[in-house]
């Protein structure tokens, strides 16, 4: 990739004080999220599945919206609200992997700011490798929307349609 070093402290910049403003504004779901990711192994495997399912269902969903033109509009919605669960995701993947750096280090794992610096330096590093770089991104991309998924939104509760059912007993 081009750019030297001032561009890519900006890219990296931005990215942090992005990540930053979605950690001061929802930090209990990306919290949970966090801890959910440090499990690592079997729950990480389904939650990187979940988040491929999720990119087909919505390319399945935007190509058969593009179809009709009273349809056609769902497309920029659908990559707004995936755009969106992925920047969740992967901020709660960054911060879990930058707390578990802290505490492999024998640091505080108590500072999140420090804890989600780390992961997002480490990420965008690794985003940068030469031909393993997409692939990196679209694996914690996969895997930051099946966490927001698979813990619906970090609140940990399972997916029903109780709220949905009409209570009949009047």
């Amino acid at each position: 990739e081009t750019g030297g070093l001032a561009t890519h402290l900006a890219r990296l910049g931005g990215q942090y004080l992005l990540a930053i403003l979605a950690l001061f504004v929802i930090p209990g779901p990306i919290r949970s999220m966090a801890d959910r990711l440090e499990n690592g192994g079997r729950p990480l495997a389904r939650y990187l599945l979940l988040g491929v399912l999720l990119a087909f269902a919505t390319g399945a969903v935007a190509v058969a919206s593009v179809l009709s033109a009273h349809t056609f509009p769902l497309v920029f919605l659908l990559v707004g609200a995936l755009s969106l669960v992925g920047l969740v995701g992967i901020v709660a993947l960054v911060y879990a992997l930058g707390r578990g750096l802290l505490q492999w280090g024998g640091f505080s794992a108590r500072r999140p700011l420090a804890s989600l610096g780390l992961g997002m330096l480490l990420l965008y590093a690794l985003v940068q490798v030469p031909f393993l770089g997409p692939l990196i991104l679209l694996t914690a991309w996969s895997i930051g929307c099946g966490v927001v998924l698979g813990t619906r939104w970090g609140s940990g509760r399972p997916w029903t349609l109780a709220p949905l059912m009409e209570d009949r007993t009047a």
